[in-house]
């Protein structure tokens, strides 16, 4: 009885750099809780590693109760000198007119709080960095209902 030699090719994943930022003091100090309870889960994950300063080809994951001007400068200067950069906003509300202005400010992707699980989060960052954007269904259909209008 012949048997087959089995080969098998080992795909090298690229460790994606990615910085968490929080908007707040209550935020910053329980970014643990927040989002790095859920980013434990994600830094188990192959392919991801956390950073403390952004750099070519860094995924930013912002984490914000909801978007107001001093959000948009923070997603401004982490754009800045954009070197295949990426953005992820996790934030809980936005209003009719913001989504544009995140757009405008380099947002590739934004995430609702309440459905930021790890699984979630992991996936956003990697299609983040892939060049994918990713906007809830509800935000999806308010951006088509403004493009629409005009």
């Amino acid at each position: 009885m012949k048997t087959r030699g089995w080969k098998c090719r080992v795909r090298r994943v690229r460790r994606v750099p990615v910085l968490k930022e929080a908007d707040d003091s209550i935020l910053v100090a329980g970014r643990a809780a927040l989002v790095a309870g859920r980013a434990t889960k994600i830094r188990e994950q192959p392919g991801v590693e956390f950073v403390e300063l952004p750099g070519p080809g860094t995924v930013a994951v912002v984490v914000a109760e909801e978007v107001d001007e001093p959000l948009l400068e923070r997603c401004r200067e982490l754009m800045r000198g954009c070197d295949g950069r990426r953005l992820v906003l996790v934030v809980s509300r936005m209003r009719g007119d913001e989504l544009a202005r995140v757009i405008e400010c380099g947002v590739s992707a934004v995430v609702w709080r309440r459905d930021a699980t790890a699984p979630a989060l992991l996936a956003t960052v990697h299609g983040a960095d892939r060049g994918d954007g990713a906007l809830p269904s509800e935000l999806l259909e308010r951006l088509l209902a403004q493009v629409g209008r005009t």
